[in-house]
């Protein structure tokens, strides 16, 4: 589907908590998508604007996340679907929900603010976390493109069938939300929705 989707794994694999937005993504074109929640709401936002989902639960609920293992950028629980395009910018921020409502994305390249997890720009053309907290791993295809970008001079690029980036499993806890906030953003442009 071409809509923005919230997937969080139960402990037991590939099921869990799904959130579905209903707008339709185009091709080729850059959008700013967020999911949060607060208490136990988890909501998702396109450009800002906050997002009629479709939610189910098939062994999680949406108040209660774990970690599992490493967190994955690109692919859904490592090998089941695969991310094709490009993400600038992405920042996951695990006690914090940002967002609580429609609002204005960033023009500018994101920062670090409290409990920021995982940052990371691509802005410079190499794939690091800008919060120092991570050291990730390219996977198959993952690498920069400094041919299609959102901010400074490159995004990663991912092919929709081997290409992801994932963390160290010991650094799992700054993905496990818990019964907590959350916040998880990013531009996208996505190049094919096969």
């Amino acid at each position: 589907t071409n809509t923005i989707q919230f997937i969080a794994p139960s402990t037991s694999g590939p099921t869990g908590y799904y959130a579905f937005g209903t707008t339709a993504l185009a091709l080729n074109t850059w959008y700013h998508i967020a999911a949060t929640r607060v208490g136990g709401t988890v909501r998702l936002f396109l450009n800002g604007v906050q997002e009629t989902i479709t939610q189910f639960q098939s062994g999680n609920s949406a108040n209660q996340f774990g970690a599992i293992g490493p967190a994955y950028v690109g692919s859904y629980f490592n090998t089941f679907s695969y991310f094709t395009g490009y993400i600038s910018n992405l920042r996951v921020v695990n006690g914090t929900a940002l967002y609580t409502a429609s609002f204005t994305p960033s023009t500018a390249p994101l920062t670090a603010v409290t409990n920021t997890s995982l940052l990371m720009g691509f802005t410079n053309g190499a794939i690091y976390d800008n919060a120092e907290s991570n050291n990730l791993e390219t996977v198959g295809s993952a690498q920069i493109s400094t041919s299609v970008f959102k901010y400074g001079t490159g995004s990663i690029a991912l092919n929709g069938t081997t290409g992801y980036l994932n963390t160290s499993p010991a650094n799992q806890a700054k993905f496990a939300f818990g019964s907590g906030d959350f916040t998880i953003e990013m531009w996208v442009y996505t190049s094919s929705v096969a």
